[in-house]
């Protein structure tokens, strides 16, 4: 199993706070979470050599979304949120993130700055 621990996706990601904005007006934030993902889950796979390999077929995928307060945030909002920054941590895994199933999702404790904990594999 390979842990990756990622920022919490930033407000303009979610979609309820999107509301019919154009496209353009959340480039960057998805682009800076790809970016962010997919080096740290590289870092992440280099860290494991010998111990991690590619992934073949159905990868089981565990996230855990630790908030930055104690709001309460709908879990398919949150998902849809971090597909940024799970498409950039398939790309780094050099795996099609269709291969994520299940994907289980749990709600965390609040933490400073928040959190999003990826269990690959688990």
């Amino acid at each position: 199993m390979l842990t990756i621990t990622l920022p919490f996706p930033p407000a303009e990601l979610f979609p309820n706070r999107k509301n019919g904005r154009h496209w353009a007006a959340t480039s960057e934030a998805k682009q800076k979470a790809w970016g962010d993902a997919y080096t740290l889950a590289h870092q992440a796979v280099n860290q494991h050599r010998g111990e991690w390999y590619p992934l073949t077929g159905e990868i089981p995928l565990t996230i855990t979304f630790c908030p930055p307060d104690k709001r309460l945030r709908d879990d398919d909002n949150c998902l849809a949120a971090c597909k940024a920054q799970v498409d950039g941590v398939a790309t780094a895994l050099t795996v099609n993130d269709r291969q994520f199933t299940p994907i289980t999702i749990r709600r965390g404790e609040p933490v400073k700055n928040g959190a999003v904990i990826l269990e690959i594999g688990a």
